[in-house]
């Protein structure tokens, strides 16, 4: 594996941006953190394929850290298991990503746990489904005890060190919208990251007294048309067996675009 400096040359940009929306997360990591990013590439195939680790100092309820995009330049597995016995020489926890065709069904890596997410995106207008008498707003650092209370609801990750730190951390980098009942937060999402025409939006948590009600429904619709107020095309994944959100998500009017595969390394935790 070959480390490559922080600044890419244009052919790399180029190669990146030609897989979008899959590597808006990578490559806003690039772009806005490179203080906390590393970049590597390897020869597979003939052809450059990537590497990107982002060191995340968030709390756990969009994933852990360091995490890690495998960006190989095909859809051919056999590249994706080289990539991954790569990465994995590094001895971190991490959640590697890679795009793989729909004929593709098993990859064995030992001590990986493996599934598979569908890649949603061009969402139809939502406007039709916003109540205007909800209280949405932006969250700001000054919230971030409620935002780790909401987020309490989910599977707890043990490598998270200073919960609050890291909340305040994440709603001060990524815009994060709530909704609130009665001075509490129920619902809250965020817009992860935007490159070029893409936004991947997604961290959407409702609070199990709340749900099935309408709240998600508007709150990611709230985002997704802020999004499409900015000109992008906003887009999300999620697992291929969570038939609650795939549902709330059609609904809202997302298209299927895609397969990615996840793999947990090392951590019992999934997302």
């Amino acid at each position: 594996m070959i480390r490559r400096p922080m600044k890419f040359d244009q052919e790399d940009m180029d190669n990146l941006l030609e897989q979008l929306p899959f590597t808006t997360n990578a490559i806003s990591s690039i772009l806005e953190y490179p203080e906390r990013t590393e970049v590597f590439t390897q020869k597979l195939l003939g052809k450059k394929a990537y590497i990107v680790e982002f060191k995340s100092k968030y709390n756990p309820h969009i994933w852990y850290s360091p995490i890690l995009w495998l960006i190989p330049t095909s859809n051919d597995l056999d590249e994706v298991k080289i990539m991954l016995k790569n990465a994995i020489q590094r001895n971190a926890s991490f959640i590697a990503l890679a795009p793989v065709s729909s004929n593709n069904n098993s990859i064995s890596i030992s001590n990986l746990r493996i599934y598979r997410e569908k890649l949603l995106q061009k969402l139809t207008n939502t406007r039709n489904i916003i109540n205007s008498h909800l209280d949405i707003r932006r969250l700001d650092e000054s919230e971030a005890e409620q935002s780790i209370a909401l987020s309490s609801t989910v599977e707890p990750n043990s490598v998270m060190h200073d919960p609050l730190i890291s909340e305040r951390l994440f709603l001060r980098e990524r815009e994060t919208y709530g909704i609130y009942s009665d001075g509490i937060l129920i619902s809250r999402g965020s817009i992860m990251a935007t490159v070029h025409n893409y936004s991947s939006v997604g961290g959407f948590v409702t609070h199990p007294n709340y749900r099935k009600v309408g709240y998600a429904s508007a709150l990611v619709g709230h985002i997704c048309n802020l999004v499409q107020d900015r000109r992008k095309i906003p887009f999300l994944t999620v697992r291929e067996d969570n038939f609650a959100a795939l549902s709330l998500y059609t609904k809202l009017g997302f298209g299927d675009s895609g397969e990615l595969l996840f793999i947990d390394y090392n951590s019992g935790v999934v997302p």
